[in-house]
C-alpha cells in the first residue's frame, strides 16, 4: 500500500504542478515571460522521438 499511496502523491504533485504552471503562464502572457512547462513537455516528446535505432 505504500507503493501505491507514493505512486498516487506523485500523480497528484504532477497535476497540482500542471494546474500551477498552466495558471502561470496564463498569467505571465501579459508580462511577456517565458514559463519553462512548454520546454518540459517538448523535451519530453523529443525524447521518445530522438531515439537512436528507431
Amino acid at each position: 500500500m505504500d507503493r501505491a499511496k507514493k505512486i498516487l502523491v506523485n500523480i497528484l504533485t504532477g497535476l497540482m504542478i500542471a494546474v500551477v504552471a498552466g495558471i502561470a503562464s496564463n498569467g505571465a502572457k501579459g508580462e511577456g515571460r517565458e514559463i519553462p512547462s512548454s520546454e518540459i513537455s517538448g523535451e519530453s516528446s523529443s525524447v521518445s522521438t530522438e531515439r537512436p535505432g528507431h
